[in-house]
């Protein structure tokens, strides 16, 4: 009996971790400004959020969103899409493009999904939140992870001290952060 229940508990378990989805930033055209968010998912989707920086939104269309979701939307201030299902709508187990993102005001540099896990979340159809692999950044200037230190360059060494300051060094012997003396005791 111990040993069924430990397979059923190892079957629960292997089905909640591949329970997954996978985005990509693919089809990078920098030229006409567009590019594709593929996705693989092998869990059922209803609703997803994320963020995309590097550029600025100017639309979205077409994809598994459109097709299956009834809300598909984005807003250039915030860089966030945001795709959601209010009726039994969802998008069903398999791949392809999520949807096609058009831009303007791209520099050069990385386009890269945010990385808050409040902002970039995809929902499964009982609106519970799905493990999601969130691919790495389009770039031009070779920083493939997607880290940056707090002066924006990827992979870069400089942290913010106690004081908030990228690469402070911290207090100044005799006062705090704020530049208050600091009497000795």
């Amino acid at each position: 009996m111990k040993s069924y229940s430990i397979i059923a508990s190892l079957l629960i378990l292997f089905n909640i971790l591949s329970a997954v989805v996978s985005v990509e930033i693919q089809n990078v055209d920098t030229e006409s400004g567009t590019l594709d968010i593929y996705m693989i998912n092998t869990e059922e989707v209803k609703g997803f959020q994320f963020e995309l920086f590097g550029m600025t939104l100017s639309s979205i269309s077409g994809g598994l969103a459109d097709e299956y979701l009834d809300y598909v939307n984005y807003n250039a201030a915030t860089s966030i899409i945001l795709g959601a299902s209010f009726s039994s709508s969802i998008i069903p187990v398999g791949e392809g493009v999520l949807t096609q993102v058009s831009f303007s005001d791209y520099e050069g540099g990385d386009i890269c999904f945010g990385t808050d896990p409040a902002f970039n979340v995809f929902a499964d159809a009982s609106g519970g939140e799905i493990w999601t692999d969130w691919g790495d950044c389009f770039g031009d200037n070779g920083c493939a992870s997607g880290v940056y230190d707090c002066n924006g360059v990827c992979d870069g060494p400089s942290v913010e001290d106690e004081c908030g300051i990228c690469g402070g060094s911290g207090p100044i012997e005799n006062f705090d952060c704020a530049g208050n003396c600091l009497l000795p005791e």
